[in-house]
Formats: structure tokens, C-alpha cells, sequence
């Protein structure tokens, strides 16, 4: 028969935990608020020793179950490993339990870590704990650190249920007792967040009550010209037959069917043939930014990307084939051509010695560096100059590509929507890139949407 841990009067309180907890449960139970606790690369003594004192009060006869916690491993731990073995064993409210004691272990120490949020949240969503109970419980451990230390002659109040009183009255009572002028800078600002968070999210309820009482909208797009590079050849556009169509994996003018449609109807009225170019190899570097996958697992996902958007997409591009014929590229097959390791090297070149070039390309980095905060840390300075280097490395990759394409016959480029670099190169403003750039016909095209009347 397995080992069992009988929970406290205060367990069944607090916590409402009434049922005898299976001793293999409770140690990976264990183990998992260890393994978010130490997410920051160090678990402090103020954090073990908050959890084991709360599990003394929490479990009659622990001895056994904190000596086998005290032996775990945790740098080496793998939270969504242990989470998954005894998720489907846990019930809502123990869920709930863990979080917030996990939680309240993190902040022990007084310093609740970036590393040690992201590990909350990320079991959090193992346990299929919502985005609102979380800031909920969050607010609610705050909360508590508020009151305690405006209530210094008090002991900590075991008597109180861990959950959110629904009774509004009571709780605006709470918040006015609270001597807010002795608390520190960093807890008020900790609990505005939280606030901020929980106002964020009632925003967004209201506005899906709000979208789901309205009859939904019939729309679509349609596409306009709205610039062609360089100006004199606006007017004789419709000279040329054929177009490459550049593809953003990831952009919502090209995720959204009726924009992208919108898009796809222009060029079959104003072109015979079109190159559909999705920029698959590039990709890698949008996922590279935004998540901590290895550069070959960022490859991979890349490419599969775009062979699935080509799978997905394709009907709606062949919607249009009588009046203009489509074909698909991708910028993975291009890149195994001889002319664009060439070509590569030459802007790689162009950035290095040619000022204004490079002025243009850091311009174009500088986008990206500016949806960061302001770099205040070493960290976080390396962390920009990251960001930076592969925001380069994609325009110079996506240069060599459309180096390759014009080489190829294939000089008008459509976006819908304004890349300033590719304006200023098709303007000749830079005529030191290769020769075949500099015919580049850059066509930008407006998107706006049309409400269909039934």
C-alpha cells in the first residue's frame, strides 16, 4: 500500500487540503517548487526555509518527506517532467495550492526574479491554470506582504483561506487600512503591476461580452497602390508583365486571408506571372528573437513554416491562376545557389566600409531596438547588440535574395505595406550595391478594409 501524508488542521483551513496526500505526490510536489524557486540559478536559504517551515505546519509526521526533498537535485531538474507526472493527480484547488506556494517561496528571499516569474508561469500553464488566477493569485501574495508589514505586532495570520474574497466591500475595507506611505518603492510598484495586470485583463473580458452581443461583420479587403520606387516608372508600370510577391512569414498581411487576398487580387489585375516568394531560411531569425530554441531547432521550425504556409495558402493563390499565373518560391532553395553566397559577401562587404550603406541598415536594426527598454544593464546591452546583429543579418540575407531574383528577370518587387530600405535602393540612392539591385522596382501597396452590406 503506498505511503500516505495526513494534511493539518491548518492544511485543511488554509488550504482546504482534507484528504491524505500520497507520499510519491507530495515529494514531486515538492521537487517542482524547488525547481521554480531556484529558476533564478540559486535556491536561497529564506526560500527553502520558508517552504519547510510551512510544511511543518502543513503535514503531520514531514520528517521522512523533507529529508527526501532536502536531497532533490533541483539545479538539474526538469520542471514540465515532474508537473506532468502528477498533474492529472492533483485536484484544482491543490493546483491553485502549489502555485501560490511556490510563489510565496520565491519571494522569501524579498526578490522576486524575472527567471523566477517566467517559471511560475510556465507551470502555470502545465497546470492548466488560467492567466487571470494566476495574476489573482500573484495579487494575492502581494497582498498579504502588504498587511503583514503594516500589522508588524502581528504574526502571520495562518487562519486565513488562500483564495480571493469575492465580497468587494470587504476587500476596498482592506486596501484602506493599508499605511501605503511606509511601504517600499519596489513592493508599490510590484502591486501596481498587478493591478495594471488585472485591469489589462478585465479589459479584454468586457471586450469579448461586447464582440460576442454583436452580429458579426462581413469583410475584405482591397488593395491600392500606393508607392512605386523609383517615382518616374509609376506611371509605366503596367509595362511589366511579371512580379515577385514577398512573403513575411508571421505578418498578419499574410497569416489574415482577406488581406492577404486583397494583396493576391491586386497583382492578378496588374501582372501576367507572379513569384510568390516565401522567405522561409529568414524566418529563423524572427523565431531566433523571440524564443531560446538552438539555431539548427530554429532552422528546422523555419522551414516547416514554410512548406506549411505554402499547403495552406496555396488555394486561395490559385482563386486567381486564369488571369494570372502563380508560382512559389522559397528562400531556403535560393540560397543553395552559387550567385547568393556571392552576393551575400558583397553586402556583408557594403555594411563594413560603405557608410551610407550601413547607415541604412542600422536604421533598419534600430526598428527592432526600439520596441526594447532602454539598455540599462550589461545583460541587457549584450541582449540589444543580439538583437541587432540578426536584424542586419536579415536585410543583408533578404538583399542577396532579391539580388538573385533580379539577376533571374524578376525586377518588380510587390509589399503590401512600406520597407524604407528597399525604397531608398530602388530610388538609386545607393548605387554601390550589386548591379542587378539597381534596377529593383519597389511596388508598396495600401490595404483597407471594405464592410460587405448584406
Amino acid at each position: 500500500m503506498a505511503k500516505t501524508l495526513q494534511p493539518t488542521p491548518y492544511a485543511q483551513h488554509k488550504y482546504n487540503i482534507t484528504q491524505p496526500i500520497d507520499l510519491e505526490i507530495a515529494i514531486n510536489y515538492g521537487r517542482a517548487l524547488m525547481s521554480i524557486a531556484g529558476a533564478d540559478g540559486e535556491l536561497k536559504e529564506e526560500e527553502f526555509q520558508w517552504y519547510v517551515q510551512e510544511q511543518e505546519i502543513f503535514l503531520i509526521n514531514s520528517e521522512e518527506y523533507l529529508e527526501e526533498i532536502r536531497r532533490f537535485d533541483w539545479k538539474n531538474a526538469n520542471l514540465q517532467e515532474i508537473l506532468t507526472k502528477i498533474k492529472d493527480e492533483l485536484p484544482m484547488n491543490f493546483r491553485r495550492t502549489m502555485l501560490y506556494q511556490a510563489i510565496k517561496m520565491c519571494r522569501a528571499d524579498e526578490n522576486y526574479h524575472q527567471k523566477e516569474k517566467a517559471s511560475v508561469a510556465k507551470a502555470a500553464k502545465i497546470l492548466d491554470i488560467e492567466d487571470h488566477v494566476l495574476i489573482s493569485i500573484e495579487s494575492l501574495a502581494i497582498f498579504e506582504e502588504i498587511n503583514e508589514l503594516n500589522d508588524e505586532e502581528s504574526p502571520q495570520k495562518t487562519s486565513d483561506k488562500v483564495e480571493i474574497d469575492n465580497d468587494e466591500s470587504k476587500m476596498i475595507e482592506n486596501l484602506q487600512k493599508i499605511e501605503w506611505n511606509h511601504l517600499s518603492l519596489e513592493l508599490l510598484k510590484e502591486f501596481q503591476s498587478s493591478i495594471c495586470k488585472a485591469i489589462d485583463h478585465k479589459k479584454e473580458e468586457l471586450k469579448l461580452i461586447e464582440f460576442t452581443d454583436k452580429k458579426p461583420e462581413d469583410y475584405s479587403y482591397k488593395a491600392s497602390l500606393a508607392k512605386v520606387s523609383p517615382d518616374r516608372l509609376r506611371k509605366s508600370l503596367s509595362d511589366y508583365q511579371s512580379c515577385v510577391f514577398l512573403i513575411s512569414l508571421g505578418s498578419k498581411n499574410f497569416v489574415n486571408d482577406k488581406r492577404l487576398e486583397g494583396s493576391i487580387k491586386w497583382i492578378s489585375e496588374n501582372f501576367k506571372t507572379c513569384l510568390v516568394l516565401v522567405t522561409d531560411s529568414i524566418y529563423r531569425l524572427t523565431i531566433q528573437i523571440r524564443s531560446k530554441l538552438k539555431e539548427d531547432e530554429n532552422r528546422s521550425e523555419a522551414l516547416d513554416t514554410g512548406l506549411e504556409y505554402i499547403k495552406e495558402k496555396s488555394p486561395l493563390f490559385e482563386k486567381y491562376n486564369e488571369s494570372c499565373r502563380f508560382e512559389f518560391k522559397l528562400t531556403s532553395e535560393i540560397e543553395k545557389e552559387s550567385d547568393f553566397e556571392t552576393y551575400y559577401g558583397d553586402f556583408k562587404n557594403l555594411y563594413q566600409n560603405n557608410e551610407s550603406f550601413g547607415k541604412m541598415v542600422d536604421s533598419f536594426a534600430q526598428i527592432y531596438l526600439n520596441r526594447g527598454e532602454e539598455a540599462k544593464s550589461e545583460e541587457m546591452q549584450e541582449f540589444m547588440q543580439k538583437y541587432k546583429d540578426l536584424a542586419t543579418t536579415y536585410l543583408l540575407e533578404e538583399s542577396a535574395f532579391f539580388t538573385c531574383l533580379a539577376k533571374a528577370g524578376w525586377p518588380a518587387f510587390v509589399y503590401p505595406g512600406s520597407i524604407k530600405t528597399f525604397e531608398e535602393i530602388a530610388e538609386g540612392l545607393h548605387p554601390d550595391v550589386p548591379l542587378p539591385l539597381q534596377h529593383m522596382i519597389w511596388v508598396s501597396l495600401r490595404l483597407k478594409k471594405k464592410v460587405i452590406k448584406n
